[in-house]
């Protein structure tokens, strides 16, 4: 994570960078665009081991329907992020090049 002054001092940077070469300054921005959305990113999976690990070790405890609720309310949040994910107007219509 990057402190505010060298939140300040990159944006200088760049502010620098688009008034010197403008052209060199866009390829970056067209290069951003061109990247493909990664559905189902790193967080997610990082997410549903930590909840399953979570459940194995409460499991293990003898604390076995703290597990399976943890295991259901995870399904269930899963769930209604898929559903909401597939209504996201942002997803649907992806901005042109």
């Amino acid at each position: 994570m990057l402190s505010d002054d060298e939140r300040k001092t990159l944006l200088e940077v760049e502010c620098q960078l688009k008034a010197e070469d403008p052209e060199f300054a866009r390829l970056f921005d067209d290069q951003l665009r061109l990247q493909p959305a990664t559905p189902g990113g790193s967080n997610d999976k990082i997410a549903v081991a930590v909840v399953m690990l979570f459940s194995t070790i409460l499991l293990l405890a003898g604390f076995a329907p703290a597990a399976l609720t943890c295991v259901i309310l995870a399904g269930v949040f899963c769930a209604i992020w898929w559903c909401s994910k597939g209504s996201d107007p942002k997803e649907s219509h992806p901005r042109a090049p």
